[in-house]
């Protein structure tokens, strides 16, 4: 896209004593008049310019399309209502992904977030993600709907710069040098503060603007991209990602995989950074990016037990956590379960000693609450020890539970029901009172047999073919080696969506280690009986679909499942209940329970 010579900006703050906040775009001189960015601009106008205020952060929110977006964004939002903030930025991603070849989806998308950010009461500054571009079509629909891809003002005696890190920003670039001359064009102020989506502050080519930045008093950089938090300090330079507005999280809470935002104090010219997760506020320096490398050595040395128990039934096991030292120096640490529901894990401490790359075993006894639904979420083992003098780090890893489920042959007594009732952990909207199911498997020589039952008053589906799990359906993901997925998606991996959309009744098959061979499934069968109160759901998948696996008495494979509820956008869209936690997630690799044929 072409751009025209940005205007220069104005080297003197008197005219903010009076209260003016001046906006200067990259792309134009003004941003469009209805656009977020605008609307944002002169509420601000209109407000008494101070030194000592403060501003609300937050990224990766991706409002989805009749849905005001994430339980975690709805939550910001409420909270920066209560605390009142001068104004707030959201570093990017607003939307779950621009498509220029669908641009009513697209629009729907931008409609919501337009929709969201007006429940905030101060002004709102966005700045263009990945997920919010894709060509021509969805960018002139950025700038139409939240403003200029880049852009500056002054509130105060600070300067605010949004950057466009989908554009070039070396050292030769047309945006290095419009930064250049943000920086310059108020040589009176006392702060200023940069935002861009991708952390590029972490690549080596930042060098460049680092030193640049230098020059000036720049206090802080925040980015987002990253659907986590982390900070780092360089020459007094705060850098700090905050991607965790309600995007799905792929990262343990170790390395800030937890929904947040920020809140940032200015005083003067000092600048205090408070991260704002649910149930707690959280120092600045709470995850450093320098301290990655041993949180992933640290995570991967400690292996919590693995417990297997019959659905449905009480047990009592024996299992052992592993914890190793990968480190080059001794630990002195506590190993403590964190549990909830019906469960007791005895003992619930234990005091360990290890030296560099000793490793010890804990053993401890489980007793698991007998219905399915008591038994999640999961207990954790938590360890803390010291990294540091004066500074300890804190991991938890949750217990490995594989509940084993009957497979009863054709013919004979059915499987007893399980119920698919965990609600996920990342969804759209609360979960509605009219969704739940159960799942029963029952095996024959040529095919597996799944038969589920759904409570659900309004039944809708507009969607086919491999959209077809958009709206109410069911998935089915398969191990068929049993070995965890532990890699992410192999050859032995499946997953089926059998739902009645606009196409009819189908069943669609994704091998998940190929996305080419995605299609119809070529032997499957769907029937979908209506009852009062739902549906019933009645599945045949071949077993030549489920390769390399053979069907006899004793075999046994890995499954999950997910149903999925679309009862229209009014009523807020898609969301699920699941049989394994993260099953309608995305993320790989998630637990799946054991199937064993009979």
């Amino acid at each position: 896209m072409s751009r025209s010579k940005p205007r220069p900006g104005v080297g003197s703050f008197a005219g903010l004593t009076a209260g003016l906040v001046l906006l200067i775009a990259a792309a134009c001189p003004e941003p469009a008049r209805a656009s977020i960015a605008a609307d944002s601009l002169t509420a601000l106008k209109g407000k008494e310019p101070s030194d000592s205020f403060t501003f609300i952060v937050w990224g990766d929110n991706r409002c989805r399309a009749g849905a005001l977006g994430s339980p975690a964004f709805s939550r910001i939002i409420s909270e920066a209502n209560a605390l009142a903030p001068a104004f707030t930025v959201g570093v990017g991603d607003l939307i779950p992904g621009a498509d220029d070849d669908d641009p009513k989806w697209t629009r729907e998308q931008w409609a919501d977030f337009a929709a969201a950010v007006k429940r905030f009461h101060a002004p709102c500054f966005p700045l263009p993600g990945n997920h919010d571009l894709d060509g021509a079509t969805s960018n002139a629909m950025y700038e139409e709907v939240a403003g200029p891809r880049r852009y500056a003002f002054d509130f105060g005696a600070s300067r605010f710069i949004i950057l466009d890190s989908q554009d070039a920003l070396d050292a030769s670039s047309e945006q290095f040098r419009w930064l250049g001359e943000r920086l310059a064009a108020q040589p009176r102020a006392r702060n200023v503060f940069i935002f861009l989506h991708a952390p590029l502050f972490f690549a080596d080519s930042w060098e460049p603007v680092h030193v640049l930045l230098r020059r000036f008093p720049v206090r802080a950089v925040f980015a987002g991209h990253e659907h986590l938090y982390c900070y780092e300090q360089r020459d007094g330079i705060q850098y700090v990602v905050t991607g965790g507005a309600g995007a799905p999280l792929r990262d343990p809470p170790e390395k800030g995989g937890f929904h947040h935002y920020l809140i940032a104090n200015v005083r003067g010219d000092d600048l205090s950074l408070a991260v704002v997760k649910d149930g707690a506020i959280l120092p600045a320096q709470c995850v450093l990016h320098r301290d990655f490398p041993m949180i992933d050595k640290t995570l991967a040395a400690i292996e919590a037990p693995e417990v297997e128990a019959p659905a449905g039934e009480c047990a009592v096991v024996t299992a052992a956590a592993t914890v190793r030292n990968p480190g080059d120096r001794a630990w002195d640490g506590v190993a403590r379960w964190q549990t909830s529901g019906g469960w007791l894990i005895e003992p619930e401490v234990v005091r360990f000693s290890l030296a560099p790359g000793e490793e010890v075993s804990l053993p401890f006894t489980v007793h698991l609450p007998r219905p399915l639904s008591a038994r999640y979420p999961l207990p954790e083992l938590s360890l803390e020890y010291a990294v540091e003098k004066n500074r300890s780090l804190a991991f938890a890893k949750p217990l490995h539970l594989r509940n084993l489920l009957r497979c009863a042959p054709a013919g004979g007594s059915a499987g007893t029901p399980v119920p698919v009732s965990i609600t996920p952990a990342i969804f759209f909207r609360p979960m509605p009172d009219d969704l739940s199911a159960s799942v029963q498997l029952g095996w024959e020589a040529q095919a597996l047999r799944v038969l589920i039952r759904v409570t659900d008053d309004i039944a809708r589906n507009v969607h086919s073919g491999e959209e077809l799990w958009d709206g109410d359906s069911v998935e089915l993901f398969f191990d068929m080696r049993d070995d965890g997925n532990a890699r992410g998606h192999e050859g032995d991996d499946y997953e089926f969506c059998a739902g009645s959309g606009a196409s009819g009744v189908e069943v669609w098959r994704y091998p998940a280690a190929d996305e080419s061979g995605a299609g119809p499934s070529r032997g499957g069968k769907c029937e979908i009986q209506a009852t009062a109160g739902g549906r019933i759901y009645d599945i045949a998948i071949p077993w030549a679909e489920l390769a390399p696996f053979k069907a006899k008495a004793g075999a046994a494979f890995g499954f999950s499942m997910v149903v999925n509820d679309d009862d229209g956008l009014k009523a807020g869209g898609l969301t699920w209940v699941e049989l394994t936690p993260g099953a309608g997630s995305g993320r790989t690799p998630f637990p799946l329970d054991r199937v064993v044929l009979e």
